[in-house]
């Protein structure tokens, strides 16, 4: 089992680890324990790092087969990477019962913690994608844990006091500097601003602007969120599908919501009917590798959603965005929407067909907004956001 092979790593008095400690050769983990997406924010940094130190042992460990082939496919874009990448080795009865209770209780993901714990003893760092990971602080007091962040949204779950528990964080922009440093959550020496890693992997590999649909008329994306407060699928979703269905002469559409919303389908209380899979001008996709690698943001002409991150990854070119608010929420001075300013808000889902047919009109008053927006969360520069990530990691593990 890979956890046995790790054990004897440590235990071994001629063990790899301690000859490495010996020549100072770094060993860099990165732990990819929830869905395929978040490998989309994480990958590519453990290529380069890799490339930067060949003398570095970087380990890939993935949770299951789904998590190994997103990393195998972006590994194709980095020729020379010398990652070491596995799928953590839980016994089959335990990954048939998890499969059993997904969406319910997280089994597979503590099995591999628990595995892996041990393992990642002898490491200089762990790099993870999600909060959850974070639990091997508990049992590995010593491991110094990174966190790179996977998605851009501006909910409030940016200022969840875990990231303060973190040994160190990779933030995508300024935004997240300051809305973390006003929540008391970093320190200095703790952190660094170095970008977005999901654009170098999707420029190398993905996002080639497919072309969806047999016609010219405009593409319009709708990706609902999984949480109740910030979704507008129980509300109205079945009514938006309804008005594209209506309209196929004048649109199409895309409907990939947060893999969430049908990945716990019974939790969420989700259910699309059969008729819109049959709609010609309907594209649905509730989770296959293209709702997480760019693939419909780089398609869409329009963004129509609620409290998606997505809605930055779609502003990496500057398009028209409509938000739908079926609660009527006081959002205007509140940063967990922030977003919102940068299209119109509709409150009442009869606005819908008026606001699309708008929308290439209505865009050049938001443009700017969209501009500052997209600058203030992912600060880019000529040097990709995966060196930077990587060189960053490099420079904490010599502290």
């Amino acid at each position: 089992m890979l956890e046995q092979r790790f054990e004897m790593d440590i235990v071994q008095p001629t063990s790899p680890f301690r000859q490495a400690k010996a020549d100072r050769r770094k060993r860099i983990g990165f732990l990819f324990n929830h869905r395929p997406d978040e490998v989309w924010h994480a990958a590519s940094i453990a290529f380069e790092l890799s490339r930067l130190d060949p003398g570095a042992e970087v380990l890939i460990l993935c949770v299951d087969e789904a998590n190994l082939a997103t990393v195998e496919y972006i590994a194709a874009g980095y020729p020379g990477q010398r990652c070491r990448i596995e799928v953590a080795r839980v016994p089959a009865l335990v990954r048939a019962l998890a499969a059993l209770l997904k969406g319910w209780v997280p089994l597979l993901k503590e099995a591999v913690l628990h595995g892996a714990a041990r393992g990642f003893a002898g490491f200089d760092a762990l790099v993870v994608p999600d909060l959850g990971s974070l639990r091997l602080k508990r049992r590995l007091p010593g491991l110094r844990m990174i966190r790179v962040r996977h998605g851009a949204g501006d909910r409030a779950v940016i200022l969840d006091p875990r990231n303060a528990i973190f040994d160190f964080l990779l933030l995508p922009g300024r935004k997240y500097e300051r809305r973390l440093k006003t929540g008391q959550l970093l320190r200095d020496g703790g952190y660094a601003v170095v970008g977005y890693p999901k654009f170098d992997a999707v420029n190398r590999v993905a996002c080639k602007s497919p072309r969806l649909f047999d016609n010219d008329r405009p593409t319009v994306i709708y990706t609902p969120h999984f949480e109740s407060a910030f979704s507008s699928w129980r509300p109205w979703g079945l009514d938006v599908l309804d008005f594209f269905a209506r309209h196929a002469d004048r649109y199409n559409l895309i409907f990939a919501p947060h893999l969430k919303l049908f990945e716990q389908w019974l939790r969420r209380r989700a259910h699309l009917p059969r008729r819109y899979r049959r709609c010609p001008n309907i594209h649905v996709d509730l989770g296959s590798p293209a709702s997480s690698d760019m693939t419909y943001t780089c398609a869409a002409d329009i963004y129509l959603g609620g409290a998606s991150s997505q809605v930055y990854e779609f502003l990496r070119e500057p398009r028209p965005c409509l938000f739908l608010d079926p609660r009527g929420v006081d959002w205007e001075r509140d940063p967990n929407y922030a977003h919102w300013h940068l299209g119109p808000v509709l409150r009442d889902l009869s606005e819908l067909g008026p606001a699309l047919g708008r929308a290439a009109a209505d865009h050049p008053r938001y443009k700017p907004a969209q501009e500052r927006a997209f600058t203030d969360t992912f600060a880019l520069t000529d040097t990709p956001s995966e060196v930077r990530a990587a060189r960053a990691i490099l420079d904490f593990v010599d502290q």
